[in-house]
């Protein structure tokens, strides 16, 4: 169940970048729904379609761990070759996941140095207004996933990033619903901006991000080779207070700054 949560939780890493996206936006009070209804289109159809769909063509215990359920799929109607292609498929997702992130953590990095939240060389951008120096530092830390490895290994060092990143997005659609509630106790309802159910639906979330969190730091995983546990979830729940840590040092070094107002500069 753990490693079920895990792989949900990571799947739909980025499902927020519609709200990042609005500063972008001529009319973001018409666009901004229309892309929300875009994406619950999407996942209705690819996600919770595709598993309906496998559940309808083969029983359950004809899937395996370790092999794409399309690849079974396509097997027993006697296209192997199919596998192929869907790895070539995994891999153009996989690249496309990456440059959402450059996209959406650059222009947040460079709106943080902006606000005098971040070193100030963030801010720098091109021609075209593409902050380069925010993406270039972004794909650094990509360059971690290497070293974790050759640290690790690959199984361990996969399901440790798996299991950090689903803390990350956890935090991170933690601190949207707070933010949400707070500012709907301080502001009071925005005009012409429904939300259903809310607040509750805001508290339902953070007991359910909870709830995850928690259940992440039983996740463990076995060495086939030696049979050696791994205790996976404790080592990511030990890197909580560390990146806390930083946070709170990082925000006691830039709290009193002024921010700029220039959306460009």
């Amino acid at each position: 169940m753990v490693l079920v949560l895990n792989a949900v939780i990571f799947a739909y890493n980025g499902i927020e970048l519609v709200g990042i996206t609005a500063g972008e936006m001529e009319d973001a009070k018409r666009e901004v729904p229309k892309a929300i209804r875009a994406v619950v289109l999407r996942i209705v159809v690819f996600y919770v379609g595709s598993v309906l769909l496998l559940a309808m063509l083969l029983p359950s215990d004809q899937y395996k761990a370790g092999v794409s359920p399309f690849v079974t799929v396509f097997g027993q109607m006697g296209l192997g070759w199919v596998g192929d292609v869907m790895n070539m498929i995994v891999i153009t997702a996989a690249l496309s996941s990456c440059n959402s992130g450059l996209y959406s953590i650059g222009r947040v990095f460079r709106t943080m140095a902006n606000n005098g939240h971040a070193p100030q060389w963030l801010t720098r951008m091109s021609t075209r207004h593409v902050p380069y120096a925010a993406i270039l530092a972004i794909a650094a830390f990509y360059l971690v996933g290497i070293l974790l490895n050759i640290w690790l290994g690959g199984s361990h060092a996969f399901d440790l990033a798996l299991n950090t990143a689903s803390i990350g997005v956890i935090f991170t659609w933690g601190a949207i619903f707070a933010s949400q509630i707070a500012l709907r106790h301080q502001k009071g309802r925005v005009s012409g901006l429904p939300m259903p159910g809310s607040p509750w639906t805001s508290w339902a979330g953070l007991v359910a991000l909870l709830a995850i969190a928690v259940l992440i730091g039983f996740d463990s995983m076995t060495d086939k080779a030696t049979g050696e546990v791994f205790q996976l979830g404790l080592w990511t729940l030990a890197t909580i207070p560390f990146f806390a840590l930083l946070l709170w040092l990082g925000w006691q070094k830039v709290k009193h700054n002024e921010p700029k107002s220039a959306l460009f500069s």
